[in-house]
């Protein structure tokens, strides 16, 4: 990208991230719109799709010839059940988020271009801070910062505890302990320098990728707002989702504002905790479905293996 270009982005920062919020949180009212316009629709099309999938001549061999397969394929791609398409899905995208992360790295470490246009970007930002900004940004960062995450994570575990949500409190520690292991062990792999400048806003003491207040602020105010969906009035999910993208958008771009990451700190903290929290929001949901199912006391579905061999 021309210097002059990312000169452009640094003296218009603060513009281009209002814009860039209001598409961002626009698209997912949107896409948020259009789903439950048409959610009973896709969930027909669905089960019309698992039926056809299930009468294909080479799945009803599959099922007489090998049962154990196809009760193991059935029980991840079937809606029902709670091991179902759901766990299916949150380990797909923890796979590919993963996968994203690995492809991410591969670049920082090998390509020059990426290493300047970091370099560019920050000093550009650096360059044209408004101080008025500078002190916004300090605040904004520290939602994400080492105190605000204990405090959060203590009050949100203590309610949890009170109204004896035990596990709902089990995942929310998970969630929190094994992100700020998983970040800290990946900032000791890769151990890349922070930027520097002359007149820094602001000086950490530890390594730079991936963010760990862009991935800190992911896992937790996206597992937080996991936890007030379920637990709070449904009416309430738009509003929830929106601050909390919102906040999570602001804080990723206050680290690279406030000089202390690169973009592509940003990027890669993002992604580690969009993985990191599809895997422990879906080992939630399979709990808490098998904890309804067991409570139900319902029999265990029968076997298409046996449906089939019965027809």
């Amino acid at each position: 990208m021309p210097e002059s270009t990312i000169e452009w982005i640094g003296v218009y920062a603060l513009e281009l991230l209002s814009v860039l919020l209001v598409v961002i949180l626009g698209l997912i009212l949107l896409l948020w719109r259009l789903f439950e316009m048409y959610y009973s629709k896709l969930w027909q099309w669905g089960k019309q799709l698992w039926r056809s999938f299930r009468n294909l001549t080479l799945v009803q061999k599959l099922a007489r010839r090998s049962p154990w397969l196809w009760a193991f394929l059935r029980q991840r791609l079937s809606p029902q059940g709670y091991l179902g398409l759901h766990l299916t899905v949150g380990l797909i995208i923890g796979f590919i988020s993963f996968r994203l992360f690995a492809v991410i790295t591969e670049i920082v470490l090998e390509s020059q271009a990426i290493a300047q246009f970091d370099q560019a970007l920050v000093g550009a930002l650096h360059h044209n801070a408004h101080p008025t900004a500078v002190t916004f940004f300090l605040i904004i960062t520290d939602l994400a910062g080492r105190y605000a995450t204990i405090g959060i994570g203590f009050v949100v575990g203590l309610i949890l505890l009170l109204y004896r949500e035990r596990l709902l409190l089990i995942s929310w520690l998970v969630t929190l302990f094994g992100g700020s292991l998983l970040n800290t062990g990946l900032k000791a792999i890769f151990q890349r320098a922070r930027p520097e400048f002359e007149n820094p806003f602001l000086v950490e003491a530890n390594f730079s990728f991936p963010s760990g207040h862009a991935m800190g602020s992911l896992i937790i105010y996206g597992m937080l707002t996991y936890l007030l969906v379920i637990l709070l009035n449904r009416y309430l999910e738009k509003v929830i989702l929106v601050i909390a993208v919102a906040l999570i958008l602001l804080i990723g771009f206050s680290r690279m504002y406030l000089g202390v990451h690169y973009f592509s700190d940003i990027v890669a903290g993002y992604v580690a905790g969009v993985g990191w929290l599809a895997i422990t929001i879906s080992g939630t949901e399979v709990a808490r479905r098998r904890k309804r199912w067991q409570s139900a006391q319902e029999p265990e579905p029968q076997e298409f293996s046996e449906q089939v061999t019965a027809g």
